[in-house]
C-alpha cells in the first residue's frame, strides 16, 4: 500500500521564503483592506442613517427624509442652547490650542532634544511619560491632582490661599474646561513631541555639522535646516489635529461622563456621542454628516496649504 502512497515533497529554501514573504504580504495587506472596507461601511451606514429614524423600542427604520437634519439646528434654539453653544466654542478653543501653542512647544521641545542640550535624557524620558501610561492612569491621577482633597488642594494651602480652592475641586464650573483644557496640553505635547523628534532624527548630521562649521546658530539651524526638512511631517501632524477636533470629547467623556455638558466642559464631539447614547440615531447621524460637510473642506484645505510651504520630499 506504501507503493501508492505519494511522499510530500520536502520544501527547498527559497520555497520557504517565498511562502513567507506571500503570507507576510497577504498579512500586511489584509489590515488596511480590512479597515477600508469597514470605514466605508460604518460611513455609508451613518449617511443612511440620518436621514432615517428609530425608536428604543421598534429598531426598524423609519424614512424622514430632512427632519432629523432640522432637529439638529433646533437644537441650538431649545433652552439647552448655552450648552451646545458653549460644545462649540470648546472645540474652537482645542482647535486653537493644538495648532497655535501645543504644536509650536512640542516642536521647540523636540529640537532641544534633538540637539542633546545638558540633561536631554532625563527631559526626554519624562516628557514620554504620557505616551507609555495607560489613559485611564493618566485620568485618574490628574483627577486626583484637581479634586477638593488632591495635590493642588495641599499646594494652595502651603501658599497660604487654601480657602481660595474651589469647594468642589475643579471639575465644576467655571473651573472644569481649564482643567480638561490643561490635560489636553499635558497628553497632547508629549505625542507631538515623539512624532517630531523621530522626523528630526532622520535629518542627516551632514547638514548640521556643515551649518556649524559655517558658523550657523541653533535658531538657524532650526528655522533653515531641520524645520524645512521635517516640514511634511509637521504638516501632517497638524493637519490630524484639525480633523481630530471635529470629533474632539474623549477627555470630557473620560473625566466627567453625562456632567460634562452642564458643567461647561462640551464638545462637538460628545454631542453627538450623547445624542447616540440616547439611541437618538437619527440624529446623531445627522450630527455626525453635518460635521464632515463642514469638517472635510477645512481640512482639505489646510493641508493643500500647509503642502505650499513644506518640501516636496522628507530627509
Amino acid at each position: 500500500m506504501s507503493l501508492f502512497m505519494s511522499k510530500k515533497r520536502p520544501l527547498t529554501g527559497m520555497e520557504r521564503i517565498r511562502r513567507r514573504r506571500t503570507l507576510f504580504a497577504m498579512l500586511l495587506i489584509a489590515w488596511p483592506v480590512f479597515m477600508f472596507v469597514f470605514a466605508q461601511v460604518v460611513n455609508m451606514n451613518m449617511f443612511y442613517m440620518a436621514f432615517h429614524s428609530y425608536s428604543r423600542v421598534d429598531l426598524d427604520p423609519q424614512f424622514v427624509g430632512w427632519d432629523n437634519f432640522e432637529g439638529v439646528f433646533k437644537m441650538f434654539d431649545q433652552a439647552k442652547v448655552v450648552n451646545e453653544w458653549q460644545a462649540v466654542k470648546n472645540s474652537v478653543e482645542v482647535g486653537f490650542v493644538t495648532l497655535c501653542i501645543n504644536a509650536p512647544v512640542s516642536l521647540l521641545f523636540a529640537y532641544l532634544i534633538f540637539s542633546k542640550v545638558p540633561g536631554y535624557k532625563p527631559l526626554r524620558a519624562l516628557l514620554y511619560l504620557p505616551c507609555v501610561t495607560s489613559a485611564v492612569v493618566l485620568v485618574l491621577i490628574f483627577r486626583n491632582f484637581f479634586d477638593y482633597d488632591g495635590a493642588l488642594h495641599m499646594i494652595y494651602q502651603v501658599l497660604g490661599v487654601g480657602d481660595k480652592f474651589p469647594a468642589n475641586g475643579w471639575f465644576v464650573q467655571p473651573y472644569a474646561w481649564t482643567a480638561i483644557q490643561i490635560f489636553n496640553i499635558w497628553t497632547g505635547f508629549s505625542q507631538n513631541m515623539m512624532f517630531f523628534l523621530s522626523s528630526m532624527n532622520r535629518v542627516s548630521d551632514d547638514f548640521v555639522e556643515a551649518a556649524k562649521l559655517d558658523g550657523a546658530t541653533e535658531p538657524q539651524i532650526f528655522f533653515k535646516i531641520v524645520l524645512p526638512l521635517i516640514s511634511p511631517t509637521v504638516v501632517t501632524m497638524l493637519t490630524i489635529a484639525l480633523a481630530s477636533v471635529f470629533g474632539w470629547g474623549q477627555q470630557s467623556l473620560l473625566f466627567m461622563d453625562s456632567m460634562a455638558a452642564s458643567e461647561g466642559a462640551g464638545a462637538i464631539g460628545l454631542t453627538m456621542l450623547n445624542l447616540a447614547k440616547s439611541y437618538n440615531f437619527g440624529p446623531a447621524s445627522a450630527y455626525g454628516v453635518m460635521l464632515t460637510l463642514i469638517g472635510a473642506p477645512i481640512t482639505l484645505c489646510f493641508r493643500a496649504l500647509g503642502r505650499k510651504f513644506s518640501v516636496s520630499e522628507e530627509y
